[in-house]
């Protein structure tokens, strides 16, 4: 049988396929509209973006905007 995965696990492979998907120096949407269009809450992305963060993926700029 397949293994379950885990939401936050499915949360970062969409981010992962998001962050691919964007230009170099592009912003991503806004952390609201973002959260919103992936069905999980602010705290729960700024988490999982932490992740691409620490392996420089992308970059937080304030007010909260994501750039790949």
């Amino acid at each position: 049988m397949g293994e379950k995965i885990h939401p936050y696990q499915l949360l970062q492979i969409k981010l992962a396929e998001l962050i691919r998907n964007t230009p170099a120096g592009e912003r991503l949407l806004s952390e609201p509209r973002l959260a919103k269009e992936l069905g999980v809450s602010r705290a729960t992305l700024r988490e999982a973006m932490r992740t691409f963060e620490a392996v420089s993926y992308t970059h937080l700029t304030l007010p909260t905007i994501y750039s790949v």
